[in-house]
């Protein structure tokens, strides 16, 4: 049922401008102003669009928008964090028919609840490392900075109350100084859940984005201390579409809202004329070449603030470029090293020299990855002036000549016919599988990460059946190209078969694969094909990552499975699955046979592990490790699951090398409601359910050599990445603790 806008807006301070008229364009003209004197030629990447961004904040702050705009002056990443979090907010609120009032009111506190960082020094702010007991009490000030400065503009109380208490924990102080549990107002504790589930799943400077279900599992962690563990359940229901989908969707309905009451919200400001944001062609050149080099590339204005930060860059240090534009640079980001293996400082910093000197300057360092592997590199730091002198900043361009040898290096000959697909010009099936199989392997040794992405085109059979083979080829072309060029140098791209196609992406967590993912999806949709007499065709995208117990079988199920759920979904769109969660388990190896054992069913591993949330999350996610490595449910009984898993044998010669058919057990019990520490008051605690896994097979063979004992482990720990859960002592069974869950039955086989 649509919602009437709020006669007033929750509060208007005055600006000194001329009138109606002149409202927005003086908060343009003063957003441009500082951005001119901060030196900053890029900022953070749009939530929705420029242009809606900005409307977005107008309509809904009116005059009061020149506060976000200092934000985002000072800080964009905490401004770009704000107004995502207000879109989810908003969304949420309307799917639990909120009223427009507290609607507003939630909108606006979330849009401002980070308003304090104006006044936190940039050192802390851009710190690349974990901030010290006195900088935390520095952050902590900014809020009470940010209520202030609220309060001084004419905030509404109600407004002040919410954000307020936006950092005040669910089960409160143990002195009860402040509100806890349901007194805290309901838009603190629902802007707390969602600032919490947007940080995990951006990338920072000091750490790498989360997946979306590893930012779930610490919201159920966290539910009942710190968060409202009944919001939380809500959230997680809400939170399962894509954000990037949520917010194109909900901003449009925001500015109707806002838009359909004249006079209400804009009261005394008026809409700034829209931006012209084509860039020039040079411009796009240059981007694209940049963004293609082999070197990596990072550019700095004078002021030191990164400006420029190619994808060659993003590779070499695992930071994406959205998390450090705009942030000062700071040599200690990648630990840079001289070939003393000194740490280089500020001071030392050769870009830093460049620029306060002018001079070019070069060099051999050593950076050291998010993944801790260093990479070795000749720098070289140019100096860039204008026609009169002036400098405008410096490029540092950094080759890489590590003797170690890449994957890049490893996929230069995809040009060579044995591995290329003819029509599309991309690596072809073969060459995806040994490549796909040589990163799990270096995954086992090392923990490398890599992402999958599987893409296909919506409705091909359609497009040749309306316009013909020869321009369904024509779009497979197309699309091969806008995925090449999407992709990064060292990323792998390949046609798997008809209208499909894969990418690897190696050292690429799946909070970044799922961002490349809905840029390509974006791109795709976008581009006419001129046999399809300029029509545009979608496709669809899942993404997955690798974690611990997989095979290269179970990953590109994975993905498959998440591709499937997108074209369930309504197709042109992208679904990501797994959240990567753990590390790989080293792989014991046994150097003798196994004695004759007998022939009595043998337990080969056991666990005991617990994992957060109610049991129809747990059973939720049960079911994609059925899927994913193609289980069969043998038994379901009150509170015990047995499952069938068939070991897949490999260059099988003889009659006996017969396959493996092992069961795994899995024993269910809830705790009552969980404690995290004894602060947690009655009422405020959350569930887990804890598991007992046992595999076991029929028969041992006689000269095992310990790969049936390595399969069962594997399982073991891939079974804990899907859940999601951690490791727990063998505990004994509590009478009135742990209960069997008899509504395990009804709860699997529903549908």
């Amino acid at each position: 049922m649509a919602q009437t806008a709020p006669q007033d807006p929750p509060f208007s301070p005055s600006l000194d401008a001329a009138g109606p008229a002149g409202c927005g364009l003086a908060l343009r003209a003063l957003h441009e102003d500082f951005e001119t004197a901060a030196g900053l030629s890029q900022t953070s990447p749009p939530v929705v669009d420029p242009p809606t961004d900005e409307l977005l904040v107008l309509e809904r702050l009116g005059n009061a928008a020149g506060l976000f705009i200092a934000l985002r002056c000072k800080q964009p990443a905490a401004a770009s964090h704000g107004l995502r979090v207000a879109l989810l907010c908003s969304a949420w609120a309307r799917k639990m028919d909120l009223s427009a009032d507290d609607r507003g009111q939630i909108e606006v506190a979330a849009l401002l609840h980070d308003l304090g960082i104006i006044g936190v020094p940039d050192r802390i702010l851009q710190k690349p490392a974990k901030l010290a007991p006195h900088e935390i009490g520095i952050m902590a000030h900014a809020r009470r900075l940010g209520q202030e400065i609220l309060r001084a503009s004419g905030a509404a109380p109600t407004l002040l109350a919410i954000v307020e208490n936006v950092p005040v924990w669910y089960n409160g102080p143990p002195n009860g100084d402040v509100p806890a549990g349901p007194r805290i107002p309901l838009g603190a504790r629902m802007i707390a859940i969602a600032e919490a589930f947007d940080s995990m799943t951006t990338d920072h400077v000091f750490r790498p984005a989360r997946s979306r279900e590893n930012a779930i599992d610490e919201l159920f962690r966290c539910a009942g201390t710190q968060f409202d563990p009944r919001l939380v359940d809500r959230f997680v229901e809400f939170a399962k579409q894509d954000p990037s989908q949520l917010y194109r969707q909900f901003a449009s309905q925001w500015l109707h809202d806002l838009q359909a009451h004249a006079g209400g919200v804009l009261a005394g400001c008026a809409r700034s004329p829209a931006r012209d944001d084509a860039p020039d062609v040079v411009v796009r050149f240059h981007a694209k070449i940049l963004d293609n080099m082999r070197d990596a590339v990072v550019l700095v204005d004078p002021a030191m603030n990164v400006i420029g930060w190619n994808r060659r860059a993003e590779q070499f240090t695992g930071i994406v470029a959205e998390s450090i534009l705009a942030a000062p640079w700071q040599p200690e980001i990648v630990e840079m090293r001289d070939q003393q293996g000194r740490l280089v400082t500020q001071r030392r910093c050769p870009l830093r020299l460049a620029v306060a000197s002018g001079l070019p300057a070069a060099g051999r360092f050593s950076l050291a990855r998010r993944d801790q592997k260093c990479v070795t590199v000749d720098a070289q730091m140019i100096p860039v002036l204008d026609d009169d002198c002036l400098l405008l900043g410096a490029a540092m361009i950094m080759r890489d000549v590590s003797s170690e040898c890449s994957l890049e290096q490893l996929c230069e000959n995809l040009h060579s016919k044995a591995t290329q697909d003819p029509l599309t010009k991309v690596a072809n099936r073969a060459e995806f599988d040994r490549v796909h199989a040589e990163l799990i392997q270096k995954y086992r040794k090392t923990g490398a990460l890599f992402s999958v992405l599987i893409c296909d085109l919506d409705y091909f059979k359609n497009i040749n059946d309306a316009y013909g083979h020869q321009a369904g080829d024509a779009v497979l072309i197309k699309t091969a190209i806008v995925l090449r060029n999407s992709a990064r140098s060292c990323d792998l791209v390949a046609r798997y078969g008809g209208e499909e196609f894969v990418i690897l992406c190696p050292d690429c967590a799946v909070a970044a694969a799922t961002r490349r993912a809905e840029q390509i999806r974006d791109a795709l949709s976008r581009t006419e094909h001129p046999l399809l007499a300029g029509r545009r065709a979608t496709a669809s995208f899942g993404v997955t990552q690798v974690q611990p117990g997989d095979t290269a079988e179970t990953v590109l199920r994975r993905a498959d499975r998440g591709l499937y759920l997108a074209k369930d979904q309504g197709r042109n769109r992208v679904i990501q699955l797994g959240a990567g969660a753990g590390k790989e388990e080293p792989v014991r190896r046994w150097t003798f046979w196994r004695r004759k054992r007998a022939s009595s069913p043998e337990l080969l591993a056991e666990e005991r592990m617990a994992a957060p949330g109610p049991l129809k999350v747990v059973l939720e996610k049960l079911r994609g490790f059925v899927s994913d490595h193609l289980a069969v449910v043998n038994k379901t009984e009150e509170n015990i699951l047995e499952l069938e898993l068939v070991a897949p044998v490999y260059n099988a010669r003889r009659r006996t090398d017969l396959r493996h058919v092992f069961t795994m057990t899995l024993q269910f019990s809830e705790t009552p409601p969980f404690r995290r520490d004894s602060s947690v008051k009655p009422g405020n605690e959350t569930s887990q359910i804890r598991i007992h896994v046992r595999m076991s097979l029929d028969k041992v063979p006689a000269r095992d050599g310990g790969e049936l004992t390595d399969y069962a482990r594997q399982m073991i720990t891939s079974l804990r990445a899907y859940l999601m859960a951690r490791k727990t002592p063998e505990l004994e069974q509590d009478e009135d603790s742990p209960r069997a869950n008899k509504i395990l039955l009804p709860i699997w086989s529903a549908p």
